[in-house]
């Protein structure tokens, strides 16, 4: 659109009223004149005003318009993971371990694998899957998978040995608290695999407003796994006394690992009664397993035995209708 600036139109306004002012010298009608001039220059202001005015209205010119951020503290919170500090790094997971996202977990668990990448250019965090030359990308938002990039143009988010222990106790407490029991069966079955004081810990304070039986039990085996080779010798027969109650494989490999040290004729009296506990326990849990197994082979074979009698009363029955054998 064509812009006059003010000096052009105050010339042309000038003009207008002088041509205007020349012709009413010629028309007789003052009156129609009046009118013709009026009209002439509201028409002429109104021109002005719009090709004079600077257009701002709502639309801004793109160097003027303002970048929208609407990111929330979980986003904020995982792009710091990037950072070279891993000061900032260990802050920024004490963060987002305490949002109760449900993303944070799955966010540690790619962060502790080593799946965790951010495209150079934008700094966009990524949870990445290996195909052959390139990286499958997905969002750490959605989960959504964002298309693949090849690995120069990724950065790989580092940890070192403090930030992936951090994680490991931050992705267990996480679990623990989910509100699906399966799921905090199986992150206590994972914890149990590197017990350690932190774990130990972590899963005393959880027993006692543990609801769900299977998770309470593997709680209280794990518990009495560690107590039972590190305790007091009272607190060590409690433990292995309440492993030789359960059938979980953890309970078992304790009491063989107690039992397979070999007493030294020096050995003291406490030491004697801690293998011959755990000998008894390793007995009790071995006649649980026959019983169990016993148990088992019944009910298979009641309901083999159970399939197999009606399929011989089905055949007994048509071959007797058929005149094959005879009924009588």
């Amino acid at each position: 659109m064509m812009i006059i600036s003010h000096t052009n139109s105050v010339k042309l306004l000038f003009h207008v009223w002088q041509h205007c002012y020349d012709l009413r010298q010629t028309l007789p009608n003052t009156s129609s004149f009046s009118s013709v001039f009026m009209r002439a220059a509201i028409t002429l202001i109104f021109f002005i005003s719009i090709t004079t005015t600077p257009l701002r209205a709502q639309i801004l010119e793109p160097e003027d318009q303002q970048p929208i951020t609407s990111s929330t503290p979980f986003e904020q919170s995982s792009q710091k993971l990037i950072s070279k500090s891993y000061k900032e790094k260990e802050a920024a997971i004490e963060i987002l371990s305490n949002l109760k996202d449900k993303r944070t977990i799955k966010l540690f668990k790619a962060l502790l694998r080593g799946d965790l990448y951010y495209l150079k250019k934008d700094k966009q965090i990524y949870i990445t899957k290996e195909q052959g030359d390139e990286y499958s990308l997905y969002s750490i938002l959605d989960n959504q998978h964002k298309g693949t990039a090849k690995k120069s143009a990724l950065k790989k988010v580092r940890t070192n040995n403090k930030v992936r222990k951090i994680l490991r106790g931050k992705i267990a407490r996480l679990s623990l608290e989910d509100d699906d029991p399966e799921i905090r069966y199986t992150a206590i079955v994972e914890i149990i695999s590197t017990l350690d004081d932190e774990s130990i810990r972590l899963l005393r304070s959880k027993l006692p407003t543990e609801k769900n039986d299977n998770v309470r039990e593997v709680i209280t085996v794990a518990i009495a796994s560690k107590d039972s080779l590190t305790a007091k010798h009272e607190k060590r027969l409690e433990a292995i006394k309440t492993l030789g109650g359960s059938l979980f494989p953890l309970a078992k490999t304790t009491l063989l690992k107690i039992t397979a040290k070999k007493l030294a004729t020096t050995a003291s009296q406490e030491e004697r009664t801690i293998h011959e506990a755990a000998i008894k326990a390793l007995d009790n849990i071995n006649t649980k397993v026959k019983i169990s197994n016993f148990s088992e082979n019944i009910f298979f074979g009641l309901s083999l035995g159970s399939v197999l009698l009606l399929a011989a009363i089905g055949l007994s029955i048509t071959f007797g209708v058929m005149g094959v054998i005879n009924m009588a």
